[in-house]
């Protein structure tokens, strides 16, 4: 008996810009086939990030995106140590929780959700 095994295939969307029709097309292609599971990289431009969140729930029917999983990979800045130092030489001033949290509630009214499936703390070192 081998039990249940699962393998999940994690589709990557980075850096949307302005083709939204072509990349919802491409979506709705990937979930026709099965495959669900999505990592959508935020784009420097939250007007760019809120549209193609907006076109994505007028265009896919909410029963189908509730099937599907999105993974949301925000990069932090290292957070400071206990003696106030940042863990990297990056980043002198390091990052507070604080920040992290606005921009999680940054993300989630972008893409006008009240939570995440999956959110992916993406930390850069020198």
């Amino acid at each position: 008996n081998t039990g249940n095994k699962m393998c999940k295939v994690t589709l990557g969307i980075d850096g949307i810009q302005d083709d939204f029709d072509n990349v919802l097309e491409d979506i709705q292609n990937y979930i026709d086939g099965g495959l669900t599971t999505f990592s959508i990289k935020p784009n420097n431009n939250h007007h760019y990030d809120s549209i193609f969140w907006n076109k994505l729930r007028q265009n896919i029917p909410a029963s189908v995106l509730r099937e599907c999983h999105f993974i949301i990979p925000i990069v932090a800045p290292p957070l400071p140590s206990e003696d106030g130092s940042s863990s990297s030489s990056s980043s002198s001033n390091g990052a507070s929780s604080s920040s992290i949290r606005e921009t999680i509630l940054d993300r989630l009214s972008i893409m006008g959700r009240e939570q995440f499936d999956t959110l992916q703390l993406e930390c850069e070192y020198s």
